[in-house]
């Protein structure tokens, strides 16, 4: 045989041992199994067709196909090891510093301390804030998640999100949901001020979405009447309104349920509407089989220390 020959059956023995590497790293995002089964049966059935290759050749190809193996093995493992069964959603409303909280009582207000040590605890110990859209494929196409992940919401929309949580979650690197009543959205900003609840403007709003995605928290279903929540007080034409109207002006699909409150007629308007996403006040963990309507929530209160926090990651609580 001569020389040309020979380099061509060389050329296209290295090609092959590519074509495995290539096919078994593949394999891994497909969640299949390619068996690898060349090495010297290759060069052996070449050598059945009177293929004269030198005999240095199938060491080399045999370590080339083992180190493609090895490191087939080791993506595989660092893939899985990145892949996250369950997702912890926490619910933060209002931030205020110590010192100028006129609030003592109402434990849904969070000092400004504590929610800057929950970031740090977050950041410091490798979990990954994810976003509506990073939610939702996880619950309907079993997309994974990253190792460690959390979605951060705020309800209510209050002026302190902007004043306080915005520019902690960006120095920090993380993002978060706003719920705002889009009937109390300010038509201009306010100057923020600790010793009222002001809520979030319009155009506070549209300066914050490197940060902040929002989502809906009802247009003006968050009230009581006559001691119950709106949404089982009113009729369902006035419900489904007040949700499309809020949807349209926040071109959102995620909602919370105004106090937590929701049944299966509101689910069934939520689901018409085509809204895909619907944030519950109910504790626990966020997983695959989870119903996309009716997704749980940690709550974190005056008293939640990065103690009570770290227990909640490592649910122990």
């Amino acid at each position: 045989m001569n020389k040309n020959m020979k380099y061509f059956f060389l050329i296209l023995i290295l090609v092959l041992s590519f074509l495995i590497g290539y096919l078994s790293t593949m394999s891994i995002w497909k969640n299949e199994t390619i068996p690898i089964e060349i090495q010297i049966s290759q060069v052996e059935s070449l050598n059945s067709m009177h293929v004269e290759v030198e005999h240095a050749v199938q060491p080399q190809l045999e370590k080339t196909l083992q180190l493609t193996i090895e490191e087939s093995s080791r993506r595989q493992l660092s893939t899985t090891s990145l892949v996250n069964e369950e997702v912890v959603v926490l619910l933060y409303h209002h931030i205020l510093k110590d010192e100028e909280n006129p609030y003592e009582n109402n434990y849904s207000v969070i000092s400004y301390n504590y929610f800057e040590d929950h970031l740090k605890y977050l950041s410091e110990n490798g979990y990954t804030t994810i976003s509506l859209k990073d939610l939702e494929d996880f619950l309907y196409n079993q997309t994974p998640l990253p190792k460690k992940s959390v979605l951060i919401t705020f309800d209510d929309g209050y002026l302190s999100n902007f004043t306080y949580a915005f520019p902690l979650l960006a120095a920090y690197g993380m993002q978060g949901v706003v719920f705002p009543i889009t009937h109390a959205v300010e038509e201009k900003s306010v100057v923020f001020d600790p010793n009222k609840r002001d809520k979030l403007s319009w155009g506070q709003i549209g300066v914050t979405d490197d940060v902040f995605e929002y989502g809906s928290h009802t247009h003006n279903l968050h009230q009581l009447i006559y001691g119950q929540p709106a949404i089982f007080a009113f009729s369902d034409k006035t419900i489904r309104e007040d949700l499309l109207t809020s949807m349209e002006l926040l071109n959102t699909t995620a909602v919370a349920y105004p106090f937590g409150a929701y049944d299966e007629a509101t689910i069934d308007i939520v689901k018409e509407l085509g809204y895909k996403l619907g944030f519950t006040t109910k504790e626990g963990r966020v997983t695959q089989e989870t119903d996309p309507y009716e997704i749980p929530r940690y709550g974190m209160f005056s008293y939640t220390s990065v103690k009570v926090l770290e227990d909640i990651l490592d649910n122990k609580q």
